[in-house]
């Protein structure tokens, strides 16, 4: 895979700090963070339960606000932008992967997939989101509803869901931690196509397999981001 570089980071986070009261104590979670992102880079973040990996993504998408420092997000700072503005870069700019998949049951595979192009008043052509299905070996499957699919289809579903829409970036959080080890590369391939078209990704896992899919590799704790070798 090589890594496309741009004069502007898609995400640039600066020295975030993030922590909450716990009892008569404040908890630091995360101590002055920083990480540049560029066009066609995956980074993967390891680290123990409860050292705030998922929390970082959050505060990535604008949803949690840091106790310090700032996210740009193709070079827009989402502290100088209001709730609604922040929504906004997210449907434009952001995909999700979540670990529990989070597709819409009562919708078929095919309108999950369209669901994002509607959002974002884009073109849902629908034989377009069908020719995505077919080189995912999920052509018989376009109207099937979730509950019908392995929890490997509901995925890859779920990581076409999350780029249809061509966002500049995807966090993913555990997006093969419900998953087999042939599963969960099937999953892994279809976000190195997506790497390698120029997204790019920040995936927190608990997964060496994974991790070591991604061009860069940071392990989170003690409210540090360190470089893995």
């Amino acid at each position: 895979m090589t890594s496309i570089r741009q004069a502007r980071p898609v995400a640039d986070l600066r020295e975030i700090t993030w922590g909450f009261r716990e009892g008569t104590s404040d908890r630091l979670v995360l101590n002055r963070v920083s990480l540049t992102l560029f066009s066609g880079e995956w980074v993967s973040i390891t680290g123990p339960s409860g050292s705030g990996k998922s929390t970082l993504l959050n505060i990535v998408a604008g949803i949690e606000v840091p106790t310090d420092g700032e996210v740009h997000i193709n070079g827009e700072c989402l502290s100088n932008l209001s709730e609604h503005e922040c929504t906004l870069i997210r449907r434009k700019h952001i995909g999700f992967i979540f670990q529990f998949f989070n597709l819409v049951p009562t919708l078929t595979v095919l309108e999950n997939l369209m669901l994002p192009l509607q959002l974002t008043s884009q073109r849902a052509d629908s034989e377009i989101v069908q020719q995505r299905l077919n080189r995912l070996g999920l052509a018989d499957r376009s109207n099937s509803f979730p509950d019908v699919l392995s929890g490997g289809e509901q995925q890859r579903v779920a990581a076409v869901r999350a780029s249809i829409h061509k966002p500049m970036l995807i966090l993913a959080d555990e997006p093969t931690g419900n998953l087999d080890q042939e599963a969960g590369n099937k999953v892994l391939d279809v976000m190195e196509e997506l790497v390698d078209n120029g997204i790019s990704i920040i995936m927190v896992t608990h997964s060496d397999s994974a991790s070591s899919r991604a061009h860069q590799r940071y392990e989170l704790t003690d409210g540090q981001l360190a470089p893995l070798r």
